[in-house]
């Protein structure tokens, strides 16, 4: 099973729960997390958090015991990279090709990078990526794309 698939075979409440236990990580700067910390972030009480880990712990998503600190397995891990992947591509996308400010790009791709699937957050990607290259050399293009689609505001 590839790591688009992982994503796809879990629920948008387990897929916030992996996002949000990859950041505190990231945040923390310690490779994990505590469940305390999760309900905060997430605005959850912790019963239903500490069922929330259960589950993932039982899907060997991450390692998880009661008063202990939260870290996420190998497979854990690669979920919450494909999704922060789909989530950089998403706000790039939406700032640089589109023209969006950087927090409504960023609240967008937060909410898309859950439902979509892997082959068009490639297409996203291949294609900013495209107009990136092309418009060094063509800037008329981008130039006229903005003019004609993106409101000046």
């Amino acid at each position: 099973m590839n790591n688009d698939d992982l994503v796809s075979s879990l629920s948008l409440h387990q897929q916030r729960y992996i996002e949000t236990i990859f950041e505190l990580c990231i945040e923390h700067e310690h490779d994990h997390a505590h469940s305390k910390a999760i309900a905060e972030k997430l605005n959850i009480k912790m019963p239903s958090v500490t069922e929330a880990l259960r589950t993932l712990s039982g899907l060997g998503l991450i390692n998880y015991q009661v008063r202990k600190a939260i870290t996420l397995t190998d497979r854990g891990n690669q979920i919450a990279e494909t999704l922060d992947r789909r989530h950089k591509n998403l706000a790039s996308f939406f700032i640089g090709i589109l023209g969006c400010d950087s927090v409504r790009a960023n609240h967008f791709a937060c909410d898309i990078e859950h439902v979509i699937d892997g082959d068009l957050s490639n297409r996203i990607s291949a294609f900013s990526e495209y107009m990136d290259k092309n418009t060094e050399t063509d800037a008329n293009i981008f130039e006229d794309f903005k003019k004609q689609y993106i409101p000046e505001g």
